[in-house]
């Protein structure tokens, strides 16, 4: 979490998945909740790596996306969580 002001912000948490419609959501520890500037970002990111990132109905209109951990390598991934934390407005350098 990145507080700015007095609210704490999330930048990236692990994705809970609707397994039953009858029981609460999964936690997908392979997969990250990432917000992105814009959701023409988040079009861009969906067209042109599908197989790293996806979405579901639930992020319809949302400026985030869903990208699955184990198609990224350590550098992609780095810059991925950095990019989301400077997005929450997180300073400084990392």
């Amino acid at each position: 979490m990145v507080v700015t002001g007095s609210k704490p912000k999330k930048f990236l948490y692990s994705w809970r998945k609707r397994v039953d419609p009858r029981k609460p959501k999964v936690p997908q520890p392979d997969v990250l909740v990432v917000w992105v500037p814009e959701l023409a970002d988040k079009e861009a990111l969906l067209a042109s790596e599908p197989d790293k990132y996806f979405t579901e109905p639930h992020y319809d209109g949302y400026k985030a996306v869903l990208a699955r951990i184990e198609a990224f390598n350590r550098a992609e991934l780095e810059e991925l969580i950095i990019d989301a934390w400077r997005l929450a407005g997180g300073l400084g350098d990392v």
